[in-house]
């Protein structure tokens, strides 16, 4: 909780990786929410997080054709940082623990090895915090 206090910043940098951050630490929980029942609840609340955290400004342009009194800011905070290192990053972060989240819940694990998605979510968040 304490790095959102960096929301305040005006650097777009520090808030877009205040975002990624808060996301993986959210996707870090998908194994223990999952085993409890609470996978709609921990849906609704991840998609109103980074809604309040500004992370959803890419949604206004197409929002707009569909919710007309969602205004357009030209202003909005960008998603990603500028450097092209932390994209690639959180681009791929997003691509994989989407992959995960859907194996996870769609996809059945191998008979012997029951454990298999929770484990591939450990070691991908593990990997995630070694790039530090």
């Amino acid at each position: 909780m304490p790095i959102t206090l960096l929301l305040n910043e005006v650097d777009p940098d520090v808030i877009s990786m205040v975002c990624w951050f808060c996301n993986v630490s959210l996707f870090s929980m998908t194994p223990l929410l999952k085993k409890d029942g609470l996978v709609l609840q921990y849906l609704v609340l991840g998609l109103l997080s980074n809604w309040l955290m500004g992370n959803l400004s890419w949604v206004r342009k197409y929002t707009n054709y569909v919710i007309p009194f969602v205004s357009k800011r030209k202003n909005a905070i960008p998603v990603l940082p500028h450097s092209w290192f932390w994209k690639v990053i959180i681009v791929g972060f997003y691509f994989f623990a989407a992959m995960s989240f859907y194996l996870d819940c769609f996809v059945s694990p191998p008979a012997n090895l029951p454990d298999l998605w929770v484990i591939g979510n450990v070691l991908f968040k593990a990997e995630g915090s070694l790039d530090h």
